[in-house]
């Protein structure tokens, strides 16, 4: 069965992801995560990993920075804290870790480990990874072809932003401000403004040319199934509360509508109210404009004008007064909602709106940047942002009671749709003068009120001619010290895979190390010799001078997003490069290896 996997930024976020219908969840410790803004502590977690084992759902820490021959000791000793607090897995990048002393904890190989050559997985397969998280730009063919050839479990992204260079190839922050993103402190040069010239000095446009929309794979869940995908992760631990409710239950909804198609029953169940206003949609969040990345074909993926969130397209205005604006289309459009336009200087700019009378819309400022023609986003609905921090929805698990008469005395079973089962014996008394039927209806509603609880009562069957005359607070005490009971019978029921990693010692790597597995510790280099590799190369933080490596490397090309690819364009181009130059005025180097359909940034010589 496949696994919705969910970011958590804190224990609110990773509670509220489970509710919503995650099957696991992936949070950062207190370090030595490369999301460093996003840390938790050990206690935090432990708190996670009891809310989602009550659902049989699972807890991963990412622990995914390179490490200092310092560091990967302390890190050892949180893992053993981590391992003590009953996580689940490990998402690791340093292989150094692996010539460390480790409890028996699954380890899952980061996609900051560049996983997208069969090679690569082959090899980490081979080093007792359990689970191996594949670079963002392979294509679906790539993907089926190392299911092919491996055997160990692949997760892949399908939402979220996007990283534009390979996961671990990226340096650019760290050349620009010692913000390693290695070591989970990226400055998001990618989102900033460059102006981009040619060999000639010919400046071709000022714009956020590194920054790349986000992804949406929702509508090729289906081929990522067949491809032999374990588990669907979305990226966000740095997003709040609302994203995580919004995108989480939506791709539920799409797994469980695949499996009703073919049969499969999820299991979960969800309590909501009557009527909703609104249905979880994923353009009322966050999000750059979505792209598919390369999971099909080659495509224009770059969010040029702005690293901004755009949200929703609303409609074009029509008319410009000085009190309002006009738009082609009635949209839902509420006091308080948030919208944003790019002006008639090509900037985005946004407001709030005050009314709204049928196509007229009251803006709070910016009404003179606005113009006739112009496209106008909604980033952020209101009505729609309460409904999701009332928290209409809990996640559930279905139980039935059964009530039966034995030699003795007189038993209430509970069991749930998991099998889990408890059971209250009540001793025979002297009967009182409520009639059968009235004890019978007395007992179905006294444990069918389930509310409070993480379980929803489906049936209460009486099995018995007879039953004691217990008074309805009597017969609510029973259930809950019987739902009770059962919580803590799924926990002990809950199965942690017990793991150790490198199950095959004696192995050698069939392909070239490169700059991008960034030895860091005397570990990593000495675990990459015991297998073969004669030659390594330090991660950048640990050189006294900077070498000619790349700075980032991408299956994103500028040429191609600009209409000048070779391949493509029939432009005649006299420049091989091109340079971006940013804020400070510093300049990079743009060169493409067309064979590969790669860009690299380099420092300009």
């Amino acid at each position: 069965m496949v696994e919705l996997l969910a970011p958590a930024k804190n224990l609110e976020c990773g509670i509220a992801a489970i509710n919503y219908g995650a099957d696991a969840v992936y949070i950062g410790g207190p370090d030595f995560s490369a999301r460093s803004q996003a840390s938790n502590s050990i206690a935090d977690i432990r708190r996670l990993v009891l809310h989602a084992h009550q659902y049989w759902a699972k807890v991963y820490v990412a622990l995914n920075t390179l490490l200092t021959d310092n560091e990967i000791s302390i890190a050892g000793k949180l893992i053993r804290e981590l391992y003590e607090a009953e996580i689940d897995a490990l998402i690791i990048q340093d292989i150094g870790l692996l010539e460390s002393d480790l409890p028996p904890i699954p380890l899952f190989a980061s996609s900051q480990m560049t996983n997208m050559t069969t090679e690569k997985v082959q090899f980490l397969q081979k080093a007792g990874f359990k689970r191996v998280i594949l670079e963002r730009a392979l294509s679906l063919e790539e993907i089926k072809e190392i299911r092919r050839k491996t055997t160990v479990d692949l997760e892949c992204f399908v939402h979220g932003s996007l990283c534009v260079a390979y996961g671990g190839f990226c340096n650019l922050s760290y050349i620009q401000g010692k913000r390693s993103a290695n070591k989970g402190n990226c400055a998001q040069p990618c989102r900033k403004r460059y102006d981009l010239y040619d060999e000639n000095g010919l400046v071709l446009g000022s714009k956020n040319f590194l920054s790349l929309k986000d992804l949406n794979l929702s509508e090729s869940l289906e081929q990522l199934m067949d491809a032999g995908i374990s588990s669907f992760k979305v990226e966000g631990r740095l997003k709040d509360v609302n994203y995580i409710k919004n995108i989480i239950y939506y791709y539920r909804k799409k797994i469980d509508k695949l499996k009703s198609a073919t049969k499969v029953s999820s299991g979960f169940f969800y309590e909501r109210p009557s009527k909703l206003s609104f249905e979880v949609n994923p353009e009322k969040t966050f999000n750059r404009g979505y792209t598919s990345y390369f999971f099909k074909t080659r495509q224009k993926m770059a969010s040029l004008d702005s690293p901004k969130s755009l949200g929703e397209e609303i409609g074009k205005i029509t008319g410009i007064t000085q009190r309002y604006i006009e738009l082609n289309k009635s949209a839902e459009l509420n006091p308080g909602d948030g919208i944003c336009f790019f002006d008639r200087e090509n900037k985005l700019v946004g407001t709030y709106i005050n009314k709204v009378e049928n196509n007229k819309v009251f803006l709070d400022k910016h009404l003179d940047r606005a113009k006739r023609g112009i496209l106008i986003y909604r980033n952020f609905d209101k009505q729609f942002n309460q409904w999701l921090k009332r928290d209409p929805i809990q996640r559930k698990i279905k139980i039935h009671f059964l009530c039966f008469q034995t030699k003795n005395d007189y038993s209430i079973s509970v069991f749930d749709e998991d099998g889990i089962s408890v059971t209250r014996c009540i001793a025979r008394k002297e009967q009182g003068n409520s009639t059968a039927g009235d004890l019978k209806e007395r007992f179905k509603r006294g444990l069918q009120k389930c509310g409070g609880t993480l379980f929803y009562c489906v049936n209460v069957k009486v099995d018995s001619p007879e039953l004691p005359d217990l008074s309805l607070s009597e017969i609510n005490l029973i259930r809950r010290q019987l739902l009770d009971l059962l919580g803590k019978e799924r926990i002990k029921f809950f199965q942690r895979v017990i793991n150790y990693p490198e199950t095959e010692q004696n192995f050698s790597l069939k392909f070239d190390i490169n700059r991008a597995e960034n030895v860091s510790n005397e570990k990593a280099e000495l675990y990459y010799k015991r297998h073969g590799v004669e030659k390594t190369y330090k991660a950048i933080e640990n050189l006294t001078e900077q070498d000619e490596r790349s700075l980032m490397t991408t299956k994103y090309c500028i040429k191609y997003e600009l209409d000048l690819c070779p391949k493509k364009s029939k432009i005649k181009q006299n420049s091989k490069n091109f340079y971006i130059r940013d804020e400070k005025g510093r300049d990079f180097l743009l060169s493409f290896d067309c064979d590969k359909c790669e860009m690299q940034v380099r420092q300009k010589s």
